[in-house]
């Protein structure tokens, strides 16, 4: 799905392909259907960013803590 004024393309799970499902919630859209699960692999990704960020923001904390 790309969006006018949205840099980067949008990857989500659907029910349906039609511009009468994606219409309503982005007005100014193209859109591509495939079938790639995207579902599953962006969830994954989403984890590994959220463990990699709370993870360095904890050590970032530790350190800040330890050297005052």
């Amino acid at each position: 799905l790309s969006v006018e004024h949205y840099p980067t393309p949008i990857r989500e799970c659907a029910p349906e392909c039609s511009f009468a499902y994606w219409g309503p919630t982005y007005k100014s859209l193209s859109y591509d259907c495939c079938q790639t699960d995207y579902c599953n692999k962006s969830v994954q990704t989403r984890i590994v960013h959220h463990m990699l960020t709370v993870i360095v923001i904890t050590l970032t904390c530790f350190f800040r803590v330890k050297m005052q």
